[in-house]
């Protein structure tokens, strides 16, 4: 016979890797107010932080991706593997400011989240479904 699992103690267990997860995430979180963009992040932002200057309040969603994707063809035929990160990274919150650049760890954290929400949605749908757990 299979043990019950109440939705209490479920719910209680969430709480607790919520509140695990936090603990180890915090110094990462909490030094992200210092950081800075360095090195090649600016050669990565350039095309659309000088959209963003040039054209002030007008600008566009529509402008920035454009921008961001000019930086991807350049970094396609100019380098050698940069070619779907590069237009990511020439979206990075710097572009609208040093002082957005606190929101880099939160970006890749709710990343990698939806990464894993989604492969475990996958896995729960089509492969675990099909296994008869005893």
């Amino acid at each position: 016979m299979k043990p019950e699992i109440k939705q209490k103690d479920n719910k209680k267990l969430l709480i607790v890797i919520f509140i695990l997860c936090l603990t180890i995430l915090s110094p990462m979180l909490i030094i992200s107010k210092y950081n800075r963009p360095c090195a090649d992040d600016y050669d990565y932002s350039l095309l659309t932080y000088e959209t963003i200057q040039k054209q002030g309040k007008k600008v566009t969603p529509i402008d920035i991706v454009n921008a961001a994707w000019k930086t991807d063809v350049k970094f396609y035929n100019t380098w050698q593997g940069l070619y779907t990160s590069a237009f990511v990274l020439a979206l990075q919150p710097g572009i609208w400011g040093e002082k957005m650049y606190v929101l880099t760890p939160f970006i890749v954290l709710l990343i990698c989240y939806l990464c894993i929400l989604g492969a475990m949605h996958i896995l729960n749908r089509h492969f675990l479904k099909k296994i008869k757990v005893i």
